[in-house]
This record gives C-alpha cells, sequence and structure tokens, in this order.
C-alpha cells in the first residue's frame, strides 16, 4: 500500500509539473502573441499615418496643379487619364469626369499619330522625359510647348500655350523673307506676283493686290492661290480695271485708308467685292469664307490695297491677323513707290539726254561755224599783219566757243554717267605716255597763269588698262581744277606710283585748300563751294569720279586750307606694260 500511494503521490508530482510547464510555456507564448499584437497595432498605425500623409501630399499636389497657369494631365501605366487641372479643362474645354478612365486616343481622337502621341509613347519606352513645341491637333493654329515626365506608374505633362509667340516668330520669318522679295527688284509687277505667293504658303489660301493708277483707275497687278486649280479663276480677276467711285470695298478702302476685316465673307460681303457680275460668279467659286484688306500707304498716299482671303483651309482672320498683314502691306507700299519713282526718275533722265543730245547737236553746227570763221579770220589778220587789237578780239572769240564747246561735252558726259552710257574703249596704255601727252596739253594753261606744272615720271615701266583720251580728259579736269585755286608762282604736281594690282595716280597743288565741311561734296554734280566764285560749272569734279569709277578705280582728296589739296585717283594695271602707244 505504501508503495502504491508513494506512486500515486510521485504521478501527481510529475503532472502538477507538467501543468506548470504548460502554464509557462503559455504565458510565453501569450507574451509573444502580444508582442506581435502591438507589433502590428505600430505598423498599422504607421500605415495608416503614411496613408493619410499619402492622401494628403496628394490632395496638396492637386491643388497646387489645380492653381499653376500650365495645364497639367497624368496617364496611368495604360494611357488612362488620371487626373486634369482646371487649366487643361479651360483650354480644352472638356471636363475632367468626361476624361478619368480614357486614353487620350479615346477622348481625343485627332491626336492619333500625331507627333504628341509620338513624344509620349518615347517618353515611356525610353523612361526619359521628353519636351517638345508642336501645333495641337485638336486646336488647330494653337502651339503647345510640352514637357512630358515617365515613371513606374505612367505619364506626367505639363504643357502651356506658345501661340502668341510662335506666332511672331513665323510673322517675323514672313516678313523677312517678304522684304527679301519686295528689295530684290525695282519691277513692281513681278515682286508683287512673288509676294502673292509667299503670302499662300502663310496667312492666306488667295492673296491679291490692286493699284491705284494715275488715271484714278484701280488695277489689279498680282494674284496667288494655295489650290493649283483655283490658280487659273484668280487669273481671271487680272484684266478688268475698275473706278475709284465705284461701289467696291476696294474702292472703300482706296478712298478711307483703313483697314477692313471680314471675319466672315457672307453673301452681301461677296456681292461688294465683286466688280461685275462675271467677277461675282468667280468668286462664288472661290468658296470665300474669310477677308482681310489692308490699304497700301506710303508717303501719305494710299496707293492700292493688299488682300487676303481664307476659303477652305478653316482659317478666320481676327484683330490679332491686323498687325501682321498692316506691316506687309507698309513695306509693299514702300517698294512699290520706291519702284515708280525710280521709273519716273529713269524717264525723266531719259528726257533730259534727248534733250541734252538733241541742243547740243544743235548749238555744236553754229560752233563749229564759229570755230571755222574765227580761225579764218585769226589767217587773215596774220596774213595782212592786222591790228593786235582785233587779234585779241579774234582770240576771246574763239576761247570763249571753245569754252562752249567744253560746256556742252560735259553736260553730254555727266549725263551717260548718270545713266550709265558712258562710252569709252579701254586699252594698255603706258603710263609714262599719258603724262607726258598731260604735260603737253596743260602746260600753256598754267604758265599763262603763272603757275609750274610739273610732273614725277614713274621709275620703272607701268601701264594702266583705260581709255587713253578719257584719261586725258580726267587730268585735264583734276588739273584745270587745280590751276583755278592756285594763285601766280603756285605749283602742281603729278605724280604715279605702283599700288598692287592698281596703278595710284596723284594730282597736288599749292592752293588754297578746301574746308572739311565742303569734301563730302565735292565729287557732286553742279556743287560748287561758296569761295569757288562763278567760275566753272560744277561738274568737272563729278565727271572725273565717274570717269574713274567707270574704268574700276578710286578717287579721293585731301586738303588743307591754306596748304593746298591733293587729288588722288587709281586705275587697274594693265597685263602687259609693253602693249599699246609708247608715248
Amino acid at each position: 500500500m505504501s508503495d502504491l500511494g508513494s506512486s500515486e503521490r510521485l504521478h501527481s508530482t510529475e503532472v502538477g509539473r507538467s501543468a506548470a510547464a504548460e502554464l509557462r510555456e503559455l504565458r510565453r507564448t501569450l507574451r509573444v502573441q502580444e508582442q506581435r499584437l502591438r507589433a502590428t497595432e505600430r505598423r498599422l498605425d504607421r500605415e495608416r499615418a503614411a496613408r493619410a500623409a499619402a492622401v494628403f501630399a496628394h490632395q496638396r499636389a492637386a491643388d497646387v496643379l489645380e492653381c499653376i497657369t500650365n495645364g497639367f494631365f497624368a496617364l496611368d501605366r495604360d494611357w488612362r487619364f488620371t487626373f486634369a487641372n482646371r487649366e487643361f479643362e479651360r483650354i480644352f474645354g472638356r471636363a475632367r469626369e468626361e476624361l478619368l478612365g480614357k486614353t487620350p486616343w479615346e477622348a481625343f481622337p485627332a491626336t492619333v499619330g500625331s507627333v504628341f502621341d509620338r513624344e509620349y509613347r518615347r517618353a515611356m519606352a525610353d523612361q526619359l522625359p521628353v519636351t517638345f513645341e508642336a501645333e495641337s491637333a485638336q486646336l488647330p493654329g494653337t502651339w503647345f510647348e510640352v514637357r512630358a515626365y515617365p515613371s513606374r506608374g505612367g505619364l506626367s505633362v505639363h504643357f502651356h500655350d506658345v501661340t502668341e509667340r510662335h506666332r511672331a516668330e513665323e510673322s517675323q520669318r514672313f516678313l523677312a523673307e517678304a522684304g527679301s522679295l519686295l528689295a530684290s527688284s525695282l519691277d513692281y509687277e513681278t515682286t508683287l506676283a512673288s509676294v502673292t505667293r509667299l503670302a499662300v504658303s502663310g496667312p492666306a489660301d488667295w492673296c491679291f493686290v490692286d493699284l491705284l493708277e494715275e488715271d484714278g483707275s484701280i488695277r489689279r497687278v498680282a494674284t496667288a492661290h494655295h489650290d493649283p486649280r483655283k490658280e487659273n479663276l484668280t487669273r481671271e480677276l487680272l484684266h478688268s480695271p475698275t473706278e475709284l467711285d465705284e461701289p467696291t470695298i476696294c474702292a472703300q478702302v482706296l478712298r478711307t485708308g483703313q483697314t477692313l476685316l471680314l471675319p466672315t465673307i457672307d453673301a452681301q460681303a461677296l456681292a461688294a467685292m465683286s466688280r461685275h457680275p462675271e467677277e461675282g460668279r468667280i468668286l462664288r467659286a472661290l468658296e470665300l469664307r474669310s477677308g482681310l484688306l489692308v490699304p497700301l500707304i506710303a508717303r501719305g498716299r494710299t496707293i492700292g490695297v493688299l488682300t487676303l482671303a481664307a476659303n477652305g483651309s478653316g482659317r478666320r482672320y481676327g484683330p490679332e491677323d491686323i498687325p501682321l498683314a498692316e506691316e506687309l502691306a507698309r513695306r509693299a507700299a514702300l517698294a512699290v513707290d520706291a519702284a515708280r519713282l525710280y521709273r519716273q526718275a529713269q524717264q525723266a533722265l531719259r528726257a533730259r539726254e534727248q534733250i541734252l543730245r538733241v541742243v547740243s547737236h544743235d548749238l555744236r553746227n553754229p560752233l563749229t561755224a564759229v570755230f571755222a570763221h574765227a580761225d579764218l579770220l585769226l589767217h587773215t589778220l596774220m596774213e595782212k599783219g592786222g591790228d593786235p587789237t582785233e587779234r585779241a578780239w579774234v582770240e576771246t572769240i574763239r576761247r570763249a566757243a571753245d569754252q562752249m564747246n567744253r560746256l556742252i561735252r560735259d553736260l553730254l558726259d555727266v549725263t551717260s554717267l548718270e545713266a550709265g552710257h558712258l562710252s569709252f574703249e579701254p586699252e594698255s596704255c603706258r603710263v609714262d605716255g599719258l603724262l607726258e601727252e598731260a604735260l603737253d596739253m596743260l602746260l600753256p594753261l598754267a604758265a599763262e597763269r603763272g603757275i609750274r606744272l610739273e610732273a614725277e615720271l614713274p621709275e620703272q615701266p607701268l601701264a594702266v588698262r583705260a581709255d587713253r583720251e578719257r584719261i586725258l580728259q580726267l587730268f585735264s579736269n583734276l588739273v584745270g581744277n587745280a590751276i583755278r585755286f592756285t594763285p601766280r608762282q603756285g605749283s602742281i604736281a603729278l605724280s604715279v606710283q605702283p599700288a598692287g594690282t592698281e596703278v595710284h595716280f596723284s594730282v597736288a597743288d599749292s592752293g588754297v585748300g578746301i574746308p572739311a565741311e565742303d569734301l563730302p561734296h565735292l565729287f557732286e554734280p553742279f556743287w560748287k563751294g561758296k569761295g569757288s566764285g562763278r567760275e566753272g560749272t560744277g561738274l568737272g569734279l563729278s565727271i572725273a569720279r565717274g570717269l574713274v569709277e567707270a574704268h574700276g578705280g578710286r578717287i579721293w582728296v585731301e586738303s588743307s586750307v591754306g596748304v593746298g589739296s591733293t587729288f588722288h585717283f587709281t586705275l587697274p594695271v594693265a597685263e602687259s606694260p609693253g602693249e599699246g602707244d609708247g608715248r
């Protein structure tokens, strides 16, 4: 029995120990689970805080994106809209609720295949930001600068309207090209035709120019259309002049000198544009939708009208288009006015040249008789030993006739120079021969005035490519001018030296000199300085410049008052100094 009791006590003790161990394990497990639960609670708290922070950050970012002046939208990896700000809604006129969950291609079908489509896909494929400018496929005529930023979650896109800047840049490029065309020729009808063709590649579908003629008629001088199929229609309108008092809007703009904007061309406006029924038929066939008529104004006078018109392009003119059109019209008007003035000047020059030729011919005939009879009288008086006083009278007549002959020659030369018709025959001329001939011709005149005239001949043989008679005339003009302003006992020196591909000549005098304020005017036709008196015509130096420049040379002057003047000029070197007359 004692053993049995002892066994039961032992069993009871072991059971107690086992229960105690289980209880301890249970407590440990509960502690671990409690720690895990607390850790989970802390993690959940952090996650809730992070989610709240993310929601707050997202809301704050959304609030910021709502306030920015740029348009903004976001796409997920499946290219679906997840956000669009208010500026996006304003620009495109679409509520964001319409867009969320849709792709750009679904919301805006016009963007499929566009530069926007290509650039967005490139950004996502390369996972690199892209920046570009392009015309909106959805809003033609509107240009955007776009920045697209890819991420693993999708694409964020910022964009803003740069239409005004783009319009200004395009306008400047257009006007620069138009200016180049207008300056390319003085045939204004040709240049206006080029400008109208340029206009239909830019701000117009159809462009034409009407000019007011001197007789008061209005003539269409240029027209162009962007559609070659309609070009022939517009050309039919070139040959029907109208009058300023007719009730057309072109005549109205000519009379008022004010720009006329036609945002929409309706039947009434179309009738006002038509000069006659046939033109009305053609204008209807052109299907005009909008127009802009701008006066061509030059020197305060309205001389024509530039018309820009739109038809099938969808373009509608508004006030923003007026500055470009008016600047184009201003430049065209200046070109037309300059060309007309040039044409008038050329006509006047030709008329003057013709008159001078007729007059000179009519004057030279009696002058020839004067020369002949004066020479005959001198010869007779010398043979008969006539009175010296009588000989002096005849010599005076001879000198006056010679002076008149030189004046006629100078007038013809200056006219020919201005018209670019001066005749000369260049050849290889020895420089020393030219100087010797000039001295032989001018020494008597210098001696008569008591002036020493000398020449410094070149040490080495030199030759120039020149017309001998014209260069002798040049020396006569320069030396004659020097003699006129050099006092008795003064000196005049001719010199020459090589200067590369040119030969440098100079005529230096010890005369009164030329005031600095007179130097810029010396070579102007008919100009005479204050101290020059009435002697001379004011043509000699102008002709000298023309002769030098006609030979491809240069002419200039250096002078000091009270010291004297030196006239310099250059002539091109002849290929071989051995050719030509050896004098």
